[in-house]
């Protein structure tokens, strides 16, 4: 008798935990909607309105790895966007996105990576996003410049 309550009591709290969770999260996904559809970039007519379609990371350290940029977007559309692909213009960039179709008013995301090994220099890319929304087609870029190890004299 006393593991049921004790496993109940333990049910519940876990259960009033997701739910609070879940609350706080709604709560500042819509925050994030607003500052996202009053700061956009991009021109009225596209379905998707993002904060940024070029990220610049400065400049890196070879050393530190991989850096990604994320693309926070909120499809101000009335009708479901789905994003179709997202290509990279070259291997040394990773894009991954919000892979389900994205309710009007969400919040979707494209994440580009970009591994700087081997690449001491100024860097400008970009990747290329497919979607159902208007525009079809459309680019966003990262650029930085990667800072390699300094070579010291013996």
């Amino acid at each position: 008798m006393k593991t049921i309550k004790s496993f109940i009591l333990r049910t519940g709290f876990f259960f009033l935990v997701c739910i609070l969770f879940f609350f706080h999260s709604c709560q500042n996904n819509e925050g994030k909607a607003k500052i996202i559809l009053q700061s956009t970039t991009v021109p009225a007519e596209w379905d998707l309105a993002f904060l940024e379609t070029t990220h610049d990371f400065g400049t890196i350290k070879e050393s530190d790895g991989p850096v990604t940029a994320k693309f926070e977007f909120v499809n101000r559309s009335n009708q479901h966007v789905t994003i179709h692909e997202v290509n990279a213009s070259c291997g040394c960039t990773v894009p991954d996105w919000t892979k389900k179709p994205v309710a009007p008013h969400a919040i979707g995301c494209i994440n580009v990576t970009y591994n700087p090994k081997g690449r001491v220099s100024a860097f400008n890319k970009s990747v290329r996003v497919s979607t159902n929304g208007k525009p079809a087609a459309f680019s966003l870029k990262i650029k930085g410049v990667v800072e390699g190890k300094l070579k010291t004299k013996n």
